[in-house]
């Protein structure tokens, strides 16, 4: 998907760099981003070990959520009293800045309260 900041960003569900997946075929995935220009970054690598709470194998698409940070959801992990098939949201925050806002940002009952933003 691409970011307000007009970089591409995606998920793998499989291998990483680390200690935690430091074998071929290894399940575990990473975030990554890729600018227009070709550059390639890895963001995040998620943890294979039974129980990660980080997570691990993101199989959704990324979404980028108002306030600016990405969302997906993973098959496995997530839990401690869970072993593999568990699965989590996560949050990735890059720097990007909130793209819609309240004006004012709260009002009592009945109150109208207008929202700006770009896409």
């Amino acid at each position: 998907m691409q970011g307000t900041d007009g970089n591409f960003y995606g998920t793998t569900n499989e291998l990483g760099t680390g200690t935690i997946c430091p074998t071929e075929g290894a399940l575990c995935g990473t975030i990554f981003k890729i600018t227009s220009t070709g550059g390639f970054a890895s963001l995040y690598n998620f943890c294979s070990l039974p129980g990660c709470s980080d997570g691990g194998v993101p199989l959704s698409q990324l979404m980028q959520g108002t306030d600016g940070a990405f969302y997906g959801t993973t098959s496995e992990g997530g839990s401690t009293s869970c072993s593999f098939g568990c699965g989590t949201v996560f949050k990735l925050s890059v720097g990007l800045a909130s793209f819609v806002q309240s004006t004012p940002a709260f009002g009592k009952v009945g109150y109208t309260i207008s929202f700006w933003g770009t896409i």
